[in-house]
């Protein structure tokens, strides 16, 4: 596989974005739980930095969610991402 980059990846749930202004390379991921607690983690599961994401964090709601990934166009291959969204709170 080709190394890539994500630049400023951004989710959006039911018509709410967040951004995430980061650089991430192959291997990387990035944890949210809050505004104030966002890490950006290596390949190695190192931190790399915390990050202060842009915007208001999407709230899922009860039934089907719209959900869209994406990312500003880097130089290179187009990369792949995985994107696992995980509910917390109380239960709809």
């Amino acid at each position: 596989m080709i190394p890539g980059t994500l630049k400023n990846p951004s989710v959006t749930i039911n018509g709410k974005t967040i951004v995430f202004p980061v650089e991430m390379t192959s291997g990387s991921w990035i944890e949210f739980n809050s505004a104030g607690d966002c890490i950006l983690y290596g390949p190695k599961g190192e931190t790399i930095a915390k990050v202060t994401p842009k915007g208001t964090a999407p709230l899922l709601k009860a039934g089907a969610n719209a959900v869209k990934f994406s990312t500003d166009r880097a130089a290179g291959p187009s990369p792949r991402a995985r994107v696992t969204v995980i509910g917390m709170g109380e239960m709809l």
